[in-house]
């Protein structure tokens, strides 16, 4: 028969080891609560990540404190097991970004992995963060940004700003019924802390983001959907470090294409730039009368074909002038280029002949388009929401957004 105190002894010692396997997070099953105290959720096993068929019922602190755990608790390279646990949850980057990078972000010596998690609820609406891990085997700390954000990518590391420190460059991605459109967010990270800069660097179907020396490439600038039209293309822009330390555009291209309309266009986007010999070259060619305006097919109606061409033949005409006004060119050059001109939309150009600089040509050749509406029309002819449409305000400035 055993004395009371054994059994007490006894009784004590299995409600500390009951105790100590809960608060590990091995406890399989909640103590009831009494009526009169609030239920607390047994605490998720920070080790068991891999136990979990999705991490949909996490929320983002369990994630971190899980993470540390799932890492601490056994071995091996961080990078494959962070992989690993995506794989298990079907966790799949957004096309042609990444989820998981490495590299020495503060220039210690030491690796950092960096990761973007998001939940795998919607493939619209699932959310998500950045998360970049730090230390040795068994030590590792998760620290995470303070943005929650929709459909977070990971691009690259890079020190765009030449400080010693890589910076991480990611994104959010709002998804619509045919177009999905990015913001870029460029990060830093010093331990226990990410800071996030929230740029205003934007771009639709954004297909690639890369680091090139101190720029920053991002590929795309398409919209989907059937309205949106054939006649557009891709676009790659590098932005570069101002000296207040904002990225700024330094370059834009849209990808290589012989067609007048695109010609107009790479002139536009060149002078827009400061690069007056390139777009002076663009002009040129876009006034050549031999040239396809675009391809055969459903870019443009039959009716509006040939309108078109001669509406960018004569705007390049136009523009061509401009760049001589502007760089002083003798008179009688550009009265050779104004007057030189031929077609439906002549007046166009001969509107400003004689004008002495370019501010009255422009004056001019935006009261002839006001007073003929049809050449606007063909200009804008392209069918599809994704190319600019001018108005007679427009001529004289940029190419309107689109």
């Amino acid at each position: 028969m055993h004395d009371r105190n054994s059994v007490y002894r006894a009784r004590t010692v299995l409600t500390a080891l009951s105790l100590s396997f809960a608060l590990a997070g091995c406890a399989g099953v909640a103590a009831p609560a009494r009526a009169d105290e609030p239920v607390i959720s047994p605490a998720t096993h920070v080790g068991g990540l891999m136990d979990l068929p999705d991490p949909n019922a996490l929320s983002l602190a369990q994630i971190t404190e899980g993470l540390g755990g799932y890492l601490n608790s056994g071995s091996g390279p961080v990078a494959p097991r962070i992989e690993a646990l995506f794989d298990h949850w079907k966790l799949r980057p957004v096309p042609n970004s990444t989820l998981v990078l490495e590299a020495d972000l503060d220039g210690n010596g030491t690796t950092e992995t960096v990761t973007v998690y998001r939940d795998t609820k919607s493939a619209t609406g699932s959310t998500g963060v950045l998360f970049v891990i730090s230390g040795t085997e068994r030590q590792y700390q998760v620290d995470r940004s303070a943005e929650e954000v929709l459909v977070p990518a990971l691009w690259t590391l890079s020190d765009l700003n030449l400080d010693g420190r890589k910076e991480i460059i990611w994104s959010t991605t709002s998804i619509g019924a045919n177009t999905t459109t990015s913001q870029v967010f460029i990060s830093d990270w010093s331990p226990g802390t990410v800071q996030t800069q929230r740029s205003d660097i934007t771009m639709t179907n954004l297909m690639k983001a890369e680091a090139q020396g101190k720029e920053l490439v991002l590929i795309g600038g398409t919209k989907g959907g059937f309205g949106a039209g054939s006649a557009q293309r891709t676009q790659t822009v590098r932005y570069k470090r101002e000296t207040d330390g904002r990225l700024a555009v330094a370059d834009k291209r849209l990808v290589a294409s012989e067609y007048s309309y695109h010609k107009l266009q790479d002139g536009l986007l060149a002078e827009e730039l400061g690069d007056l010999d390139r777009a002076g070259a663009a002009y040129a060619a876009a006034t050549e009368p031999s040239r396809q305006v675009l391809p055969p097919g459903d870019s443009v109606p039959d009716e509006w074909r040939e309108k078109l061409a001669d509406a960018v033949r004569t705007f390049s005409q136009l523009r061509i002038a401009f760049l001589q006004l502007d760089s002083a060119t003798p008179g009688e050059f550009v009265g050779k280029v104004l007057g030189g001109s031929w077609g439906q939309y002549e007046g166009l150009t001969k509107s400003a002949l004689g004008a002495k600089d370019r501010q009255g040509a422009c004056a001019a050749a935006t009261k002839w388009a006001e007073e003929n509406p049809d050449f606007i029309k063909a200009l804008n002819s392209p069918r599809g929401y994704a190319n600019p449409q001018w108005k007679p305000a427009d001529l004289c400035g940029p190419m309107p957004a689109f």
